[in-house]
C-alpha cells in the first residue's frame, strides 16, 4: 500500500488465510476496497511454500497481477486464483 500512496502500480498477493486481516489493514489506511489477489487453499500459509510452490503460484498468478497493474481503478473487480492444480507435496516436517 506504501507503493501506492507513492503513486507507484503494486499488487499485493495474499493467502486466503489472510484475507480478512488484508482487507482490515486496507481499510484502517484509508484504502477500502484496495484490490489484492488472494491465493486459495489448498496452499499452506506462504511463510510454508517450498520453491517450486513459489514458482508455480507466481505462473499462475501472473495474469492477475498484470490486470491489476495495467488497470484503469474501475476496471478489475478482486482477483481470486484457486490454486488446485499446484502440488503441494509434503512439507517438511508435515505430512499432506
Amino acid at each position: 500500500m506504501e507503493l501506492e500512496w507513492a503513486g507507484i502500480p503494486a499488487v499485493a498477493i495474499v493467502h486466503e488465510a489472510f484475507e480478512a486481516a488484508a482487507k482490515a489493514t486496507a481499510s484502517v489506511n484509508g484504502m477500502a476496497g484496495y484490490e489484492f489477489v488472494v491465493v486459495s487453499y489448498p496452499l499452506p500459509p506462504p511463510g510454508e511454500w517450498t520453491d517450486q510452490q513459489i514458482d508455480d503460484v507466481a505462473k499462475q498468478v501472473a495474469p492477475a497481477v498484470a490486470r491489476l497493474l495495467t488497470r484503469r481503478e474501475a476496471d478489475v473487480p478482486g482477483t481470486r486464483i484457486a490454486c488446485k492444480d499446484v502440488d503441494i507435496g509434503e512439507q517438511e516436517g508435515t505430512a499432506t
